[in-house]
């Protein structure tokens, strides 16, 4: 079980990916608290494009050989 202030610690930070429109973009972790989990989060979330509320919570790490974050997508 993986915590907000884990993300943290390890510099990752997390993204809403959108299984029906395929959507991925990135949260503010700010908003959560440190205590909350990352598998617990998609529940009080929705895409805002398509409005699907079956959407999951990723861990998103920086590309190994860029060390760039991958792109966002719409």
């Amino acid at each position: 079980m993986t915590t907000i202030a884990d993300v943290k610690d390890k510099g990752l930070r997390l993204a809403i990916d959108c299984g029906h429109c395929h959507r991925m973009r990135y949260l503010n972790i700010g908003r959560f608290a440190d205590a909350a989990l990352v598998e617990d989060l998609a529940t009080d979330l929705k895409c805002t494009r398509c409005l699907d509320p079956g959407v999951s919570v990723i861990v998103i790490h920086r590309d190994a050989k860029t060390g760039f974050w991958p792109a966002e997508r719409s």
